[in-house]
């Protein structure tokens, strides 16, 4: 049983045939053959640039919906849409899309499209509101072009909460049209009754909003949409995962926590095997029963299908490479991690602990201080990053 610390154009072919001419000697010519060739020069580097830029993902990022309606617990169906628009958004072809954590760092705070471009290096920003009374649903976004504040797509759906899938797949396509992109290959679409999927989103929000502790209180949400709707399989990825975490704590019953994993997991690659956080959670599975190889290539297939999202790349770093030791790989997968998610503590926290590992103590120390003030684990990273630099007293430094 692994131990778990808790955590509280392509290239330019040479040509095989080239024409040559004979040319005659002269300076006249040769002076025209020289600005000549500048000029082919640029013109085939302006052309490969241009290809690369046109097949270069477009990053986007998702701000959190505002919720507008009179219910302060609207703001879990806020959070949660804004999870699955995110989810949904991922795995288009042509883009990618800024991990969620980052994306809630924002949660709260004045709009600022610059800013929030700016600082999650996104090209284009989806933003927008949800009001929510009873059944009805009302939901507004804007997607925004940053370097000049162009309107690129807005959308305004006044519907029932019944349709709020087809409203997700609207703000897809809308936002694929604008783009100029295809839906490529897509995401399966799911029929959920609207109780399961409200669970679901109360589980999801939960996850999001109260970190590690959000694991275990997102277990009973999301059980219930899974009984309530048993061929939901995010639902069922999403407690694979929350299983994960409790598994690595003693006050719960272990073997009881692997089992359920494992239950999980397997249902939800049964049920949808190209959903990439079924191969996230099948992967934790192995992890945790020291499986590594095919943890690993869980893992792999995962980032294969959704190449936007870093907690695959996280969580193969921390549950595979760095229990076999393999230090400097789990380093390489956090650096990847982290520009897709720049602004998430759990990714800089992980970040910290595996240049800890490598005795890159100052470089840690710095991973340490871009955590969020409110993480619960933000003293304890600088204090062993300073302790193990020989000073005492440091976990109050950068508060």
């Amino acid at each position: 049983m692994p131990v778990f610390r808790e955590l509280y154009l392509t290239p330019v072919d040479k040509p095989e045939h080239v024409a040559t001419v004979r040319v005659r000697s002269n300076a006249r010519f040769k002076s025209f053959a020289i600005a000549l060739a500048c000029v082919a020069a640029v013109a085939s580097a302006a052309l490969i640039w241009r290809v690369r830029d046109r097949t270069a993902p477009i990053p986007i990022a998702v701000l959190p919906l505002e919720n507008t309606g009179h219910d302060a617990n609207g703001g879990y169906f806020a959070d949660g849409l804004t999870s699955e628009t995110i989810r949904n958004l991922s795995i288009i072809d042509g883009m990618v899309v800024r991990s969620q954590t980052s994306s809630f760092a924002f949660r709260g705070q004045p709009r600022n499209i610059h800013e929030a471009g700016r600082q999650l290096s996104a090209d284009y920003i989806l933003e927008g509101s949800v009001f929510r009374e009873g059944q009805k649903l009302r939901i507004d976004v804007q997607f925004v072009r940053v370097r000049d504040d162009v309107l690129m797509w807005s959308g305004r759906f006044d519907r029932e909460f019944k349709e709020v899938l087809a409203i997700q797949d609207e703000i897809s396509r809308g936002i694929v049209n604008s783009l100029r992109l295809s839906l490529g290959r897509g995401r399966r679409r799911y029929e959920i009754s609207t109780d399961a999927y409200d669970l679901y989103l109360r589980g999801v929000s939960v996850q999001l909003r109260r970190g590690i502790d959000g694991y275990d209180q997102s277990i009973e949400p999301l059980e219930a949409a899974v009984a309530k709707d048993p061929s939901f399989a995010p639902a069922y990825s999403a407690l694979a995962v929350a299983y994960t975490f409790r598994s690595s704590q003693f006050r719960f019953d272990i073997e009881e926590q692997v089992k359920r994993l494992r239950a999980a997991a397997d249902e939800a690659i049964r049920l949808d095997p190209l959903l990439p956080e079924a191969h996230a959670a099948l992967a934790m599975r192995y992890a945790r029963e020291a499986e590594w190889q095919r943890a690993e290539q869980s893992f792999h297939r995962a980032m294969q299908l959704n190449p936007g999202e870093a907690q695959p790349q996280r969580h193969l770093a921390f549950f595979v490479l760095l229990p076999l030791g393999r230090v400097s790989e789990a380093i390489e997968e956090f650096c990847r991690a982290e520009k897709l998610d720049p602004l998430g503590s759990q990714t800089q926290y992980e970040m910290a602990v595996a240049l800890m590992d490598a005795g890159r103590n100052a470089e840690a120390e710095g991973h340490c201080q871009k955590l969020s003030p409110e993480w619960t684990l933000r003293n304890e990273c600088l204090l062993w990053a300073g302790l193990r630099q020989g000073r005492v007293g440091s976990g109050h430094r950068g508060r």
